[in-house]
């Protein structure tokens, strides 16, 4: 299974601990971040940027959604991102050292679906970064297209609205993965005709 290296944006494979594009690597990552925070999910604001009531209706989101999709864990994290780090080298570290995911939640069996949104005064942005387990449904260009639909939000700072946002739009690309597989099942299910039975054949 392949993912993107969050460095170099090249190609990488499960596994890797090296890119062997640009050399990065989750050692490398920790040197220069230190000891990581521990976060819960759904909703981490380590900066208290949201109201409690915000928080509220972005928790309440994210049940719904995991509710109609239990293979999915969502969880948003808002922080200030290190001016020196790029997003999304921090998200990586984030999703992989914060334990949001539980010690089972490994390789093929992790379906966490993580938004960072950066807060931070520099530069306001997010990014967002999936298990290995969804990969094969979820495509980065439909992820890039929700993280798109939400910019105006991000660039305003209304983080409440962006996440609300991201997740709304999220939800759809994840019905849309639940057709496509239904579909794909479906095709496998169904037997395949015999030559004879796709050629019509003449009545004497």
């Amino acid at each position: 299974m392949t993912f993107t290296c969050p460095s170099c944006q090249n190609p990488a494979v499960e596994g890797q601990t090296v890119c062997i594009a640009c050399g990065f690597s989750l050692t490398e990552a920790e040197r220069r971040l230190g000891i990581p925070p521990q976060l819960s999910a759904p909703v981490a604001d380590k900066h208290e940027h949201l109201s409690a009531a915000e928080i509220r209706r972005i928790a309440s989101l994210t049940d719904e959604i995991e509710g109609k999709f239990p293979q999915v864990h969502l969880a948003v994290v808002i922080d200030h991102v290190p001016v020196d780090v790029s997003l999304p080298v921090y998200t990586f570290w984030l999703f992989n050292r914060a334990g949001i995911s539980s010690s089972v939640e490994r390789g093929a069996d992790n379906h966490l679906i993580l938004l960072v949104i950066d807060a931070g005064a520099a530069a306001k942005g997010a990014a967002c970064m999936i298990g290995y387990g969804l990969e094969p449904f979820l495509p980065q260009q439909r992820l890039h297209a929700c993280l798109a639909s939400v910019s105006a939000e991000l660039a305003a700072g209304r983080h409440e609205k962006a996440a609300l946002g991201f997740f709304s739009a999220l939800q759809s690309v994840l019905q849309e993965s639940c057709v496509r597989a239904d579909q794909n099942e479906r095709l496998r299910d169904t037997p395949t005709p015999a030559p004879s039975e796709l050629v019509p054949t003449d009545a004497a």
